[in-house]
């Protein structure tokens, strides 16, 4: 009698054995996932807290924090390493604003010498304001008459803004023949500078650091341009996942309050600074169309739905969005935010 042996496996074993796989992969597939997302997260905190050491630095060594660059201030400080401004799960970091200087020189002498602080209200005697802030200022533009700018107060065009700088500052600054006007515009890539009115008797030069801490002079006459485009100043060469407090100016240090999260701007503007606007977390520009998630986080909430912060004290947590909104309650600024 002849025996027939089977060889191979029928279809219902075949399935079984699928089955079997696909059940693997679906629980194996979304730890393998989690483990990497935990892994990004960590280094994500380990970048703040780099970040975290140089701004004790820079404050050791009496160095400002300008919120709108801090980047390139603080890029020497972590040996111009760029990898350290990246959080591994922002795909679209924000790209900072490089940092400009007026000198002006005095029978070919350095008479005083400005930061220009392009997303604040004023540094020493430079005064920021938008456009129709500048309408205002020049119709009661008086020589002698004290500069009584109440702050920069944000319009529909917030990309352009104009500065007076105040030459004179004895007994309060007030204003002069010698002051000297600019607009600036923000373009995708780069700045452009337009002097408005020159000042007399005196020599301006403009110069930037573009991100490698050197001074780069920019235009050499400034006062000798009226109206015309005088410069473009390329933006800092390094892209950041996160923003500084706009109030880090007034942070103690050592302070338990946010000073750099996981964010969509180079600036976060969660605390009760004067006339400055909170930043709306439900904005596009921080969130995803409301029509697409209408009650989800913002999308700097990168890590399991959660941000990364890093306190004035140096420590980093991982923080839920709705105990951070600086919108949802006083609460929230007081705890979090306000110096």
């Amino acid at each position: 009698m002849v025996q027939h042996h089977r060889s191979g496996l029928t279809l219902a074993e075949v399935m079984m054995v699928l089955v079997l796989v696909l059940l693997v992969v679906a629980l194996v597939v979304p730890q393998v996932h989690q483990a990497l997302a935990v892994q990004r997260r960590v280094a994500c905190a380990g970048n703040l807290e780099k970040l975290g050491q140089a701004c004790a630095m820079a404050r050791m060594g009496g160095r400002s924090l300008p919120a709108p660059s801090w980047p390139v201030a603080l890029a020497p400080l972590v040996g111009h390493d760029r990898g350290v401004f990246l959080c591994p799960e922002d795909l679209e970091p924000s790209q900072p604003r490089c940092a400009l200087y007026l000198r002006w020189f005095c029978r070919c002498m350095l008479h005083r010498h400005w930061r220009l602080e392009l997303a604040e209200d004023h540094a020493g005697w430079v005064y920021k304001m938008s456009r129709r802030q500048w309408v205002r200022f020049q119709s009661s533009y008086e020589p002698g008459k004290p500069y009584d700018h109440p702050g920069y107060r944000q319009d529909n065009d917030p990309t352009t803004y104009y500065y007076a700088v105040a030459a004179e500052p004895h007994h309060g600054p007030v204003r002069n023949h010698r002051d000297q006007m600019f607009l600036v515009r923000e373009r995708e890539t780069y700045m452009e500078i337009y002097p408005i009115r020159g000042a007399t008797s005196v020599f301006l030069r403009l110069y930037a650091d573009l991100g490698d801490g050197e001074l780069t002079e920019i235009v050499e006459h400034l006062e000798k341009f009226d109206g015309e485009l005088a410069a473009t100043v390329p933006y800092a060469p390094w892209r950041t996942s996160y923003g500084m407090s706009s109030a880090v100016k007034r942070m103690a240090s050592g302070s338990r309050r946010v000073l750099l999260l996981d964010y969509e701007r180079v600036v976060a503007r969660g605390a009760d600074d004067g006339p400055q606007e909170l930043d709306d977390w439900t904005d596009e520009n921080l969130n995803e169309p409301r029509q697409y998630r209408p009650e989800g986080p913002p999308t700097f909430a990168r890590h399991f739905a959660r941000i990364n912060v890093l306190y004035g004290d140096g420590a980093v947590h991982l923080r839920a969005s709705e105990s951070l909104d600086p919108n949802l309650s006083p609460a929230n600024r007081q705890a979090e935010w306000n110096p």
